[in-house]
């Protein structure tokens, strides 16, 4: 998990808890076409602009507030945030730990996977184009016949 998620995840626990004890930020949080991250988009983009010289330390509460603002506000434009390195003070937790190594098996398991259907299809058509070209390289079966009946 990459600094960004982790970031996330932080941003995603203090939301989904806010939203259980303050009804009106719930509506807020529901509301259609608001994500995750254009939130943390939103987050970094917004303190990216009071950096000097390239860094910008932020409070919990100055990070938590403006990803309030975001599902507050209908009309906040979001930028990409590309190119920025965070630090976090999010600790992970045994079940955030378990989740993770759970995600890299999943992600080992699948690539497995694709690189074996790859292998298999690589090996399959090899087969087959060496079948074409024994077949390509073997004589016409000659008729009993002749051509009396290809007339």
């Amino acid at each position: 998990m990459n600094s960004i998620e982790i970031f996330k995840k932080a941003l995603k626990k203090y939301l989904d808890g806010r939203a259980q004890s303050d009804a009106l930020f719930a509506q807020a949080y529901a509301k259609e076409g608001k994500t995750l991250d254009d939130c943390a988009n939103f987050v970094i983009c917004e303190i990216k602009k009071r950096a000097q010289n390239g860094s910008y330390a932020a409070t919990d509460e100055e990070v938590y507030g403006l990803a309030v603002h975001y599902y507050d506000e209908d009309n906040v434009k979001v930028e990409s945030a590309g190119g920025v390195q965070i630090v976090s003070n999010y600790q992970l937790t045994d079940q955030d730990k378990a989740e993770l190594e759970a995600e890299a098996k999943e992600k080992a398991k699948e690539s497995y996977l694709r690189e074996a259907e790859e292998k298999a299809k690589k090996a399959l058509e090899k087969k087959q184009e060496k079948e074409r070209k024994k077949a390509a390289e073997q004589p016409a079966q000659p008729s009993l016949f002749g051509d009396l009946f290809n007339q």
